[in-house]
């Protein structure tokens, strides 16, 4: 479990099983508190479907700090998952759990419906929540054509009806969270871009350009002081063909996003690596921009991405 660490906080597991032969009833459950960073082993039977959820609490009341989501999976008998949570940097995209077929769709266009499920809060695993503990400041905008068709206090109701046919859509989005234990992706602002028609089948995944961050992070989200080098991917959501970008740029903060620098990339294909000084006891943020050949865009920045040690 990667986290950002806070006296006084304890994670809470939560581990479900829905049975098929009995109807798909969850009558299997689990939920036990842990410290962080921990590990800890599940023995799970394969004749279930299994989700999981993961809430950090604060030790004395209870209070949740902060929650994240992975949906129904199916484990082999003798395999074994290796999972990691509150992996960072923490963003917002279309995780690669999300499926049609599990419960959990990616972003769809079903008609001349759109419903934007990726959630707030993404960790490296593709582990997501919504904004919705009602505490957090979330805005969602969705433009047709630059006209706006929704603006959503709450991004599990970034859902709207839009016009027929071909149009050139925007959606925006803007999340803030700070407490005790997250103390690290403050704020992450994004806006994608993409054309969508109305559907000739039941749904059309829609084509939102995703930031894959991959670095070799502590269990804190800590990377070290100095020469630092990692992967940032741009990413479809599944079902949707991911192509090459062209002109990702990705630049670095050390001041809360305030003044930005241009960090050193090297980019081909669908993927950039990045190559920075770390400031020793500074926090990075991130800001990443790019289009693919389809002229798919996202632009997105990460407040306090990372920590320094």
């Amino acid at each position: 479990m990667g986290s950002t660490s806070a006296d006084g906080a304890l994670a809470v597991e939560e581990l479900v099983g829905w049975v098929p032969e009995r109807g798909g009833v969850a009558n299997i459950g689990l939920v036990r508190r842990v410290p962080f960073p921990t590990t800890v082993t599940h023995y799970v039977s394969t004749g279930a479907v299994w989700e999981r959820t993961v809430a950090v609490q604060d030790k004395t009341n209870g209070g949740e700090y902060g929650r994240l989501y992975a949906p129904r999976k199916t484990f082999a008998g003798g395999s074994v998952t290796h999972d990691t949570w509150f992996g960072g940097p923490v963003a917002s995209r279309s995780s690669q759990l999300q499926s049609v077929s599990n419960g959990s769709p990616p972003p769809v266009r079903e008609g001349d419906e759109m419903f934007l499920s990726q959630g707030a809060f993404t960790d490296a695993a593709g582990h997501w929540a919504n904004s919705d503990q009602f505490t957090d400041a979330f805005s969602g905008q969705i433009y047709a054509d630059d006209e706006l068709v929704l603006d959503m206090f709450a991004s599990v109701f970034l859902n709207t009806q839009v016009p027929a046919g071909k149009h050139r859509y925007k959606v925006v989005t803007d999340t803030q969270r700070e407490n005790p234990f997250w103390q690290l992706s403050t704020r992450v602002k994004t806006e994608w871009g993409f054309d969508s028609d109305t559907p000739k089948g039941e749904r059309d995944i829609l084509p939102m350009l995703g930031v894959d961050y991959r670095m070799p992070l502590s269990s804190t989200n800590s990377a070290p002081a100095g020469k630092f080098t990692f992967t940032v991917a741009f990413t479809m959501p599944n079902g949707v063909t991911t192509k090459p970008v062209v002109k990702p740029t990705v630049l670095l903060s050390w001041d809360d996003g305030k003044t930005w620098s241009p960090a050193r990339t090297r980019c081909a294909g669908t993927s950039c690596t990045v190559d920075v000084a770390n400031r020793a006891g500074g926090k990075a943020s991130l800001r990443v921009k790019a289009a693919d050949t389809a002229g798919r865009t996202v632009s997105q920045d990460v407040v306090r991405a990372y920590s320094v040690r």
